[in-house]
């Protein structure tokens, strides 16, 4: 620097005349020389640490106006003096470094190191500018100056906004204080655009005092070191300037697995795992298609989406893309595409799939009209020689109660209620069990019961007989017990018919009706007989629970 070299000029003029004086001893001399060149260098250091933090602070204040989060402060302890690393979601990063160790001391006359910090004028407004040792800095360095903006002002739409000046200061040849306002000053000063604090930055030697102490932070800009309050960053201005506080940014995130189909009325429960460093408080699914809905589970992390029933399944509905918004109480941080979409064949139409945990197991022969419990499916197994009950001889002879003609599912519940209070098995009701187990032992059945599979009725097998023939669903009857043995030859499928329907399960899948084996109801007649069904005849017949017929099973959507 160009002090030091005219210092040490002077000091080379002085040794070379008493170069010829033997006794003379210098020493004393060149320790004051050395001791000025090490406050000169500490200066300079210090120079270079306090307009590095000039730019943190500034960083610190954009990030402030921008309602930016802080995503983390991370020390550092090279390149030397060290300090800290302040990271931000949108506005970069800033530097804020330590203070350098002290030198040796010295008493005598002070030197002054400026402290540049910030004043928010109006109070409340937001708005910051710089200030030098408390008093606003002035582009002119003179109090009727224009105070300098620490963030540029927004501008109009279209147009760019007005910058915010950096100022930086530097230690002059004189040994006084300069700062140039908008950091545009280049070369040494005293010189062109540097503004004099007219403070020196050394003051006179004085008697040697004690080792300065280690800078905890940067020097007149920063006091102290960042402070984690929880929620935010706190970041404390030297010389009783204030402080700033900065949010801290919750890193909320999730992992899921896209699932590839949905299934009518069928919950999907997606099992989400946290990626940030804060679990989500809200998660919100926008833009599902009609008569989707979702709701979420945030002790067990699950998303759990449903879509419409089969009978409000359409074109316009079975698929579509949505967003899965996940945030904080306050805001949605991140977002995430979920393509939502039910299997072609899972329709409202005769012929249509339905879908049980995933898989096909039936097949639509009666449309919903829109009213829940109205459509019907048939299972697309058949169960073949199954009994009615049998449990030993002796127990066949057994009254059950099971006795509606037009709703297997009510005779599924007597049937469940007797299992439950005998103690008995399911597997002794042979074609009950085969809907059963299609169901699971969690299944409460009861009368109007929708998405349970069930033995029909007499009456459900012949309202079968009317839409697989064509005929008007109003026209199907069915007398009662008191009427044993009734055939009703209007309603019996043909061969046409027969061959018609089963090319349609067969066409999804499904097995194929028997002709030649009639199908058990759950209608019981008397205490050792109930009523099957046959598609030749379409009639109904008594007879023995234990003889071995076919099973299949209906469900209500």
């Amino acid at each position: 620097m160009k002090t030091t070299k005219h210092v040490s000029g002077i000091i080379l003029s002085v040794v070379f005349l008493f170069a010829g004086c033997a006794k003379y001893d210098d020493s004393d001399l060149w320790n004051e020389v050395n001791e000025q060149a090490a406050r000169l260098a500490a200066l300079e250091q210090w120079q270079q640490t306090v307009n590095g933090n000039i730019s943190a602070l500034q960083e610190l204040v954009t990030a402030l106006g921008n309602n930016d989060y802080v995503t983390g402060v991370v020390a550092f302890d090279t390149p030397a003096p060290g300090g800290y690393r302040v990271t931000f979601t949108k506005s970069g990063e800033a530097t804020i470094w330590n203070g350098a160790k002290g030198d040796k001391g010295e008493t005598g006359a002070t030197g002054h190191s400026p402290a540049i910090g910030v004043g928010e004028h109006p109070a409340g407004s937001g708005v910051y500018y710089w200030t030098l040792d408390g008093d606003f800095m002035t582009d002119d360095g003179l109090p009727t100056g224009n105070k300098m903006p620490v963030r540029g002002e927004k501008g109009e739409q279209g147009e760019q906004g007005i910058s915010g000046n950096t100022p930086k200061v530097i230690i002059g040849d004189d040994n006084y204080w300069y700062y140039s306002a908008d950091g545009s000053a280049v070369g040494p000063a005293p010189g062109l655009s540097w503004i004099s604090t007219y403070v020196k930055a050394t003051g006179d030697k004085g008697d040697t005092g004690a080792t300065g102490p280690v800078g905890p932070q940067g020097d007149a800009i920063f006091s102290g070191t960042p402070k984690d309050r929880g929620d935010y960053w706190e970041f404390t201005l030297a010389d009783d300037g204030g402080v700033i506080s900065l949010p801290k940014y919750k890193a909320v995130g999730i992992s899921f697995t896209q699932p590839e189909l949905f299934f009518p009325g069928q919950e999907s429960r997606i099992v989400y795992t946290s990626t940030g460093n804060t679990a989500p408080t809200t998660i919100r699914i926008v833009g599902l298609p009609a008569g989707w809905k979702y709701s979420v589970d945030y002790e067990n992390t699950v998303i759990s989406i449903t879509p419409p029933a089969l009978g409000n399944v359409t074109d316009d509905n079975a698929s579509g893309e949505a967003t899965v918004q996940v945030g904080d109480d306050s805001q949605v941080i991140y977002s995430y595409w979920l393509t939502v979409t039910i299997p072609a064949d899972a329709r409202n139409e005769v012929g249509g799939i339905y879908y049980q945990n995933g898989s096909p197991t039936g097949m639509v022969y009666i449309v919903n009209d829109g009213n829940p419990g109205t459509g019907r499916a048939i299972g697309l197994e058949n169960g073949v020689s199954k009994t009615w009950y049998y449990e030993g001889s002796a127990l066949n002879y057994t009254l059950i109660g099971g006795t509606s003609s037009t709703d297997g599912r009510a005779n599924m519940g007597v049937i469940a209620a007797y299992i439950a209070d005998k103690g008995t098995k399911w597997i002794y009701f042979g074609a009950f069990n085969w809907a059963h187990t299609m169901n699971g032992d969690a299944a409460v059945y009861s009368s109007g019961a929708v998405g349970l599979w069930y033995l029909p009725s007499v009456g459900e097998w012949q309202h079968f007989l009317c839409a697989a023939t064509g005929h008007p669903l109003e026209t199907w009857v069915f007398e009662g017990s008191d009427n044993p043995n009734r055939e009703y030859p209007s309603f019996r499928m043909t061969y046409d018919d027969m061959a018609n329907f089963n090319g349609l399960l067969e066409s999804v899948g499904g097995m194929v009706l028997s002709s030649a084996d009639p199908y058990w109801s759950s209608v019981e007649a008397t205490a050792d007989t109930a009523w099957y069904f046959s598609f030749n005849t379409g009639g109904t017949y008594g007879r023995n629970k234990s003889n071995q017929h076919n099973a299949r099973a209906i469900v209500a959507f």
